[in-house]
């Protein structure tokens, strides 16, 4: 596979369906600019659709700020949950 400007890299041909939500999880730390994290994503890989969807409930954010804190609830542990997730 050849990348738009970074030249040659290396990539998996295939890879496990399991593995698009904790993708999805990484995606949204970088595109907060590592402010939050969407993770503990649950659900199923709806195939009747086209094309096919994840249906995914229940996530828990953890979200890094500790001044002007946005409050998502009794699963955001903040920093450390970003940190233990990264792990």
């Amino acid at each position: 596979h050849r990348g738009a400007s970074s030249g040659d890299v290396d990539t998996p041909s295939s890879f496990a369906v399991e593995d698009i939500p904790q993708a999805y999880s990484h995606y949204t730390y970088l595109a907060s600019k590592r402010k939050f994290l969407v993770c503990d994503l649950q659900g199923v890989l709806n195939t009747s659709s086209s094309p096919p969807v994840f249906e995914l409930t229940d996530p828990a954010i953890h979200y890094k700020e500790q001044t002007h804190r946005i409050n998502f609830g009794r699963t955001d542990l903040g920093e450390e949950g970003i940190q233990k997730f990264l792990l």
